[in-house]
């Protein structure tokens, strides 16, 4: 393992050099026929791939205020003195200088690069995890969800990819906690809410503290929610308004639970097909408008289908991929 892990160092190291040297301006044939015997080695092309990625990427970010920002703390930050009795002696040569130059570019690159990477959290369809953050925040994420997160010096900033999260945020106020869902941003410095981010629309639902929600895509769109209030967003709209809602219903998810008061069965399905990867359909002539309240459990499709089939008069067909379609009963 150690082995391993020292001949992977020596590979970037190498990487690295080759990297800087083939930058140079002038490059001799006999740099570049050593370079692809380099190349021939097992991982080296690998090793070399990665740099050029990690070069290209940094450029990429050059106008990131995040990467812009770790840049500068990286430069000023305070170097030590060498030693007084050692001298120190510089290289003369132009092309020398702008090796290095490279070479200490790419090392600036690398850090910041690896500095401003978002760290990602997801789930399977069916899955759950609790994502302990570094401020403290704690965030659980439903089933097939995804979550960026990135923190910096001024702010925290997440984005929720796809799924469904619950954040209990942790207090600073001189970092404001920025989720980003779809066309929604929601701003928060201590709270705990729900965000849900299906398709292009997002939903969030304020369980305690206080948020501002902005719309993405239009200048001066936002509102201010209230503990019991939630929010829904499609893009491009300005003309929504917060509404009073059961946040313990909506986010009853956290607790094992799935709640229908009064829903339409095709939704409920939708609602229940999102635990599964096999899917329950609704077949033709089944009252897809017909309502439905019930206390399920995530996952529990086969009580779920129970309690329908019972309460409409349907069947069940077994489908080839291991789903179930619900039919009218024969002669019904």
């Amino acid at each position: 393992m150690i082995d391993d892990r020292r001949m992977t160092r020596r590979q970037e190291d190498e990487a690295v050099a080759w990297f800087t040297r083939l930058s140079d301006t002038e490059v001799e044939n006999e740099d570049l026929e050593r370079f692809q015997k380099w190349l021939e080695h097992p991982g080296n092309r690998a090793a070399y791939r990665q740099i050029e990625e990690i070069s290209q990427q940094a450029i990429d970010l050059r106008d990131d205020p995040d990467f812009r920002a770790a840049t500068r703390a990286i430069l000023t930050r305070p170097r030590p003195e060498p030693p007084a009795e050692k001298a120190v002696k510089w290289p003369s040569s132009p092309r020398l200088w702008s090796g290095m130059a490279v070479a200490g570019a790419l090392a600036t690159a690398l850090v910041v690069w690896l500095a401003v990477q978002p760290k990602t959290y997801q789930t399977e369809v069916g899955g759950r995890l609790t994502a302990h953050l570094d401020d403290g925040s704690t965030v659980l994420l439903n089933t097939d969800t995804e979550l960026k997160v990135r923190f910096t010096g001024g702010e925290r900033r997440l984005t929720l990819v796809k799924g469904q999260a619950f954040f209990d945020v942790a207090h600073d106020a001189a970092r404001p906690f920025l989720v980003r869902a779809g066309p929604m941003q929601v701003r928060a410095i201590g709270t705990r809410f729900d965000v849900r981010h299906d398709g292009p629309d997002a939903i969030v639902a304020l369980a305690q503290g206080r948020v501002k929600v902005s719309q993405q895509d239009a200048q001066h769109a936002s509102w201010t929610l209230t503990p019991g209030q939630a929010l829904a967003l499609a893009p491009g709209a300005t003309a929504a308004h917060p509404v009073a809602v059961d946040v313990a219903t909506l986010s009853g998810w956290t607790n094992g639970v799935i709640t229908f008061h009064n829903v339409a069965l095709s939704q409920a399905v939708a609602e229940m097909n999102r635990y599964e990867q096999t899917k329950i359909t609704l077949g033709a002539g089944v009252p897809r408008d017909a309502r439905i309240s019930g206390v399920f459990a995530p996952g529990g499709e086969e009580e779920f289908v129970a309690a329908v089939t019972m309460s409409f008069d349907l069947q069940t067909h077994r489908k080839p991929d291991g789903g179930m379609e619900l039919r009218p009963r024969s002669g019904a």
